[in-house]
């Protein structure tokens, strides 16, 4: 009989009743967000158990979710790839991750709010599964919880913080702020869907080009300005995009010699756009934007041959160079 292996995700030992300790109740929430899930590219939890100091209170959570052998899709990208993977498997892979994705927003009505190649686990067949739902919180209604990590995090979420996010309204008795032309501002907060699908943009580029588009989603990283080039013509915005792909370092050999796929920056600019309103509003909208609906997807098994052959590559190639140093040391 094959030996059943999987993998305990979370074990934490909280200082006082978890009810009443933030990553506590974040554990909690992933444990009932795994519980309830069965979607296929998400992870599914096996089991938990409770720890408690005595019988009054809950000191620990431990959720055991199913074995992910192949480890998450940024080391696989690291060590494995060490650099961009071919468009079909790009493709591929990102479909896969929309899938679970669509089943978050649509099926269990949450927002991830984490979305990034880390929390994308690979499973022994090289298949999709999103995790860490501990920041997932409902898809509707706005949003003013800091989620996220940094290089992925929308800017919307950056300016909560920066406490810039505001929007006006007429009425005076909801105010926070006052402008003095009878206008008033309060927080606007956010919309987790488009928060995540921000998180997409950044996974799509880093996907077909192997590196992130930039540091953070703000003006003030270069590379995120340009992709939200606010000129007041079309032709200004496609020659700042045009001098984006020729400075960024993973784009500019590419864009040298021909070989950048404008529809697909297309689709990578919308997921990035910095107004969360001219980004798609679903996933079902990013499946039919123009480069999405010509590509011809690997099935599954195609998918988990070419994984195993991007890694056989890579591990031949890891001997070489190991031969190689063994002789120049000699």
């Amino acid at each position: 009989m094959a030996e059943r292996r999987e993998r305990t995700i979370s074990g934490v030992e909280v200082d006082g009743p978890m009810g009443q300790n933030s990553s506590g109740c974040g554990l909690l929430r992933e444990f009932e967000r795994l519980m309830a899930n069965t979607y296929p590219n998400t992870v599914q939890s096996r089991d938990q158990k409770l720890g408690s100091q005595n019988s009054n209170e809950l000191s620990s959570l431990f959720i055991t979710m199913e074995y992910c052998a192949k480890g998450d899709l940024f080391d696989f990208l690291k060590h494995k790839v060490r650099g961009y993977l071919p468009a079909n498997v790009a493709n591929s892979v990102f479909n896969q991750i929309l899938d679970g994705v669509q089943c978050i927003h649509e099926q269990a009505g949450m927002a991830h709010l984490d979305l990034k190649l880390e929390n994308v686990l690979l499973s022994n067949d090289y298949q999709m599964k999103l995790c860490d739902l501990g920041f997932s919180q409902s898809a509707f209604g706005r949003l003013f919880q800091l989620a996220g990590t940094d290089g992925y995090k929308a800017p919307e979420i950056h300016k909560i913080a920066e406490g810039s996010l505001y929007e006006e309204e007429e009425d005076n008795h909801s105010s926070t702020e006052s402008t003095g032309d009878n206008n008033t501002l309060r927080n606007a907060g956010y919309a987790g869907i488009q928060a995540d699908i921000f998180s997409l943009g950044v996974i799509l580029f880093t996907l077909h080009f192997g590196v992130p588009p930039f540091t953070e989603a703000r003006l003030t990283d270069r590379f995120y300005k340009l992709l939200n080039f606010k000129g007041g013509a079309g032709n200004d915005r496609k020659s700042a995009l045009k001098f984006f792909l020729k400075s960024h370092p993973s784009t500019k050999e590419l864009f040298t010699n021909n070989m950048i796929d404008y529809e697909l920056m297309d689709l990578i600019t919308s997921l990035l756009a910095e107004n969360p309103n001219e980004r798609p509003s679903s996933i079902g909208e990013i499946r039919n934007h123009p480069y999405l609906l010509v590509q011809a997807m690997l099935t599954k098994k195609e998918l988990s041959d070419s994984m195993r052959r991007i890694v056989e590559r890579s591990e031949e190639q890891e001997l070489i160079r190991a031969e190689m140093q063994r002789k120049s040391s000699n």
